[in-house]
């Protein structure tokens, strides 16, 4: 476990409270942000708005190819995976410290 996961991680059964408010609550809005506060140790659910560059259709697009091509899996619209015919993009090596 990271030093920055033991910091602000939360264990299964408590990180899955704000999934399940989203999925079972009434109350929950489509298009708000719904998760976890900073505090680590409080439980309660925060909903609000979400930020603008996270509703941006075009910065989804382009994260969407980014992670298609990373994973060599493109995802259609109607549920379906299919490889891609390239494959994953090769992993870049990091160059030797020195």
């Amino acid at each position: 476990m990271s030093v920055l996961q033991a910091a602000v991680g939360r264990p299964a059964d408590r990180a899955a409270i704000p999934i399940l408010y989203a999925a079972t609550d009434p109350a929950a809005r489509p298009g708000d942000f719904i998760g976890p506060r900073l505090r680590k140790w409080d439980d309660r659910v925060h909903a609000g708005a979400i930020a603008p560059h996270a509703a941006d259709p075009a910065l989804a697009a382009r994260l969407w190819a980014v992670a298609e091509d990373a994973t060599g899996v493109r995802f259609a619209l109607d549920g379906t995976t299919a490889p891609l015919a390239a494959g994953p993009a090769p992993r870049r090596r990091r160059p030797a410290a020195g």
